[in-house]
């Protein structure tokens, strides 16, 4: 198995160009949230107006997570059921920790990650990315800038 190790990475660079390519290559009018649910978080749902709203929320609870701020900060009962049901998609699953609550969950120093929907300088990432959580956090931010573009 290939790892590859990701630091001094553009991701907004990396983002754009997965993105761009992921449309070309699939002949779909693809939206950035749809992108992001496919290709990152790798849901399957068939549906692009599903697609947008887990992509929605995974953001939401990626800089929950990345700040810090836990999930017992939110204000509703349903807001709470989606972070924890968001919690147990493999995506997050994999790349967390909670010690003795899930409501304070943090991102593990290392994570592998693997998608099939990046592609830097022309070429397909296949293959097993290594973060530090450092350059996780980094990612995690040009997501959600992309998602706002």
């Amino acid at each position: 198995m290939t790892i590859r190790t990701m630091h001094n990475i553009d991701y907004d660079k990396l983002l754009e160009e997965s993105f761009n390519t992921e449309k070309t290559l699939s002949g779909n009018d693809l939206n950035r949230l749809e992108y992001l649910s496919r290709h990152i978080f790798n849901f399957v749902t068939y549906s692009g107006d599903i697609d947008v709203i887990l992509a929605q929320r995974a953001l939401y609870l990626c800089d929950i997570i990345s700040n810090g701020k836990g999930i017992d900060h939110t204000k509703t009962e349903m807001e709470q059921t989606w972070l924890i049901i968001m919690l147990n998609t493999p995506f997050f699953i994999n790349h967390i920790d909670w010690g003795t609550s899930i409501f304070s969950s943090w991102w593990l120093n290392n994570i592998n990650y693997e998608s099939d929907g990046l592609f830097l300088d022309g070429k397909q990432i296949s293959g097993v990315m290594n973060f530090n959580v450092h350059e996780w956090k980094k990612f995690l931010a040009a997501l959600d800038r992309f998602a706002k573009k």
